[in-house]
């Protein structure tokens, strides 16, 4: 008598197969929830925020289309707003390092130039000796993004007045005018 699979264990199959492999190499975990066709949709949106990546480790990585110079005071302006201290702050090649603290908590960070405009962050938090506090981690990210968000808000703003347009999108509208004097 042939044995029938039911489609409930193949998941059950798929599920384990892929807690597996988040086991043994960490980042598989998102790609292997999307592969699934959303079996995990609800734990691993929750868990993980679009456009951030982890690593094994704690990690967090992000990147930014921003220059360096204009992400590294972003991520200062987060750290400063979270009330972390920053205690070193030095190029590393191109790149550049910073390291900052708050009570029991190291923060690394490394701002890594993609291209001229675009530039990735690393992140890890370490608490106490061996362990990572990622979420803390992820609110920094957050943080920095905010801080982004609002200077790109505040350029494009600016950018509006100086048109003479009472908002960024009638600004938008008169520059795409044709009859736009000259």
């Amino acid at each position: 008598m042939p044995s029938r699979v039911r489609p409930r264990s193949r998941l059950v199959g798929a599920l384990a197969l892929a807690a597996l492999a988040a086991a043994s190499h960490g980042c598989v975990a998102i790609p292997a929830a999307t592969a699934l066709g959303g079996a995990f949709s609800a734990g691993a949106g929750a868990a993980v925020s679009a456009g951030k990546e982890y690593a094994r480790g704690g990690v967090v990585y992000r990147t930014f289309t921003m220059p360096l110079p204009a992400l590294r005071d972003a991520v200062g302006d987060a750290l400063a707003r979270m009330e972390i201290a920053t205690v070193r702050d030095e190029p590393d090649g191109d790149d550049r390092v910073l390291l900052a603290a708050a009570r029991d908590r190291e923060v690394k960070l490394r701002l890594e130039p993609v291209t001229r405009t675009v530039t990735q962050l690393r992140l890890v938090v370490g608490k106490g000796t061996f362990g990572k506090d990622r979420a803390t981690a992820t609110e920094i990210v957050e943080q920095t993004e905010r801080v982004v968000e609002a200077r790109l808000e505040a350029a494009v703003t600016k950018a509006a007045r100086g048109t003479g347009a009472s908002s960024p999108a009638r600004a938008d509208r008169r520059s795409r005018s044709p009859r736009a004097a000259p």
